[in-house]
């Protein structure tokens, strides 16, 4: 039995490099306003502890945003921040506090989490295989 892989010419090789590199460069300087509101956030969160450095990014970030006229180079990273980096670090930030919660209640609670969790999505899963309506992972 003979496979079929596709190649990609030598010529295209470049172009995709550099349009990469040129995507990096266009989000670089936006990414390093971003990482300098970052520290600026964990420099606050020494002085104020009991707030997350993810909120105080979060506020300095709007403020500057309406106070400030920022540049229009350093946009796209800015955008490619707020779709991207800040939806993971929200996620993970739930995850924290979710996973911190659960551990301190238990072995056998975590054990009825998990169980409640999987029975949950068989539902969902099965129910959408016989109505017709689209599964969890539809969007």
């Amino acid at each position: 039995m003979q496979t079929s892989t596709a190649t990609v010419p030598s010529s295209e090789a470049p172009t995709r490099l550099s349009s990469r590199v040129s995507a990096a460069t266009d989000l670089a300087p936006g990414l390093a306003l971003c990482a300098a509101a970052t520290a600026a956030a964990m420099g606050i969160n020494a002085f104020i502890p009991t707030v997350s450095p993810l909120l105080i990014a979060i506020v300095l970030g709007a403020v500057v945003a309406n106070v400030v006229d920022l540049p229009q180079r350093v946009r796209p990273g800015l955008s490619f921040s707020a779709k991207r980096l800040l939806r993971v670090g929200i996620a993970l930030l739930g995850l924290q506090l979710l996973l911190a919660d659960v551990l301190g209640l238990g072995w056998k609670v975590i054990v009825v989490v998990i169980a409640v969790v999987a029975s949950e999505s068989r539902e969902r899963c099965s129910s959408a295989d016989y109505s017709g309506s689209p599964g969890p992972s539809a969007s």
